[in-house]
């Protein structure tokens, strides 16, 4: 076969001295190892190994960071904010990105839903305490509906304390689920929520101050 030099005999003590030449030819013939990536194109051009970039390599997003950020608008499943830096000025100019709310507080996920939270195990509770149906009422409150018919009970609950505007919140970046509708890509997409509140403030939803339990049955 042409150009397929053959196989040399084993060194052995004593043999005669090689030649540069031969050494480096041995070295231009060993296999290369060469790693490429999404974006990434390796060709081989004589002994040249030449890495071109063929498009915009998407980053990956970036992992356990953590961030300040100071609440502008109070939205039902994010809130709208700004970067926070301590101790520097409000900028009214800088951007605003949204911020999911912690997904007990998000309205996507219970808005309409029956939650069944297991027998109690009383057994002395005359409504079915274990399937709770929540509805939204506003941006920050909802209602808990505990059984059916008759025998249900309809409770106002608030988060608390409240998300309002200069709030000071640590959101963590990763996926989140959501968009935000209010800022969209350069194909008019609305673009994904990536940073979520980590609810250093310990809010959640509690009974409204302003109530007693409204009975579908009062009698």
């Amino acid at each position: 076969m042409p150009n397929l030099h053959s196989k040399p005999e084993d060194i052995v003590r004593g043999s005669r001295t090689i030649p540069a030449d031969f050494l480096n030819f041995l070295v231009h013939a060993m296999p290369r190892i060469i790693t490429g990536g999404r974006g990434i194109a390796v060709k081989m051009l004589g002994d040249r190994v030449v890495v071109e970039q063929t498009d915009s390599p998407r980053p990956n997003p970036p992992r356990n960071i953590l961030k300040l950020f100071e609440v502008v608008e109070v939205k039902q499943d994010y809130v709208r904010c700004r970067v926070y830096t301590e101790g520097a000025e409000p900028d009214p100019d800088a951007a605003v990105v949204a911020v999911a709310k912690p997904r007990l507080l998000q309205y996507k996920r219970w808005n309409g839903k029956t939650v069944d939270y297991g027998d109690d195990g009383s057994g002395s509770t005359p409504v079915d305490t274990s399937k709770i149906l929540y509805t939204y009422t506003g941006l920050q409150t909802r209602t808990a509906k505990v059984g059916t018919g008759t025998n249900a009970i309809t409770e106002k609950q608030v988060v608390t304390p409240p998300y309002f505007k200069s709030d000071v919140i640590t959101a963590r970046h990763g996926t989140t689920g959501l968009v935000d509708p209010d800022t969209l890509d350069d194909n008019g997409n609305p673009v994904a929520v990536v940073w979520e509140d980590l609810n250093c403030g310990g809010r959640a939803w509690a009974v409204q101050w302003d109530q007693t339990p409204v009975y579908d049955n009062p009698s």
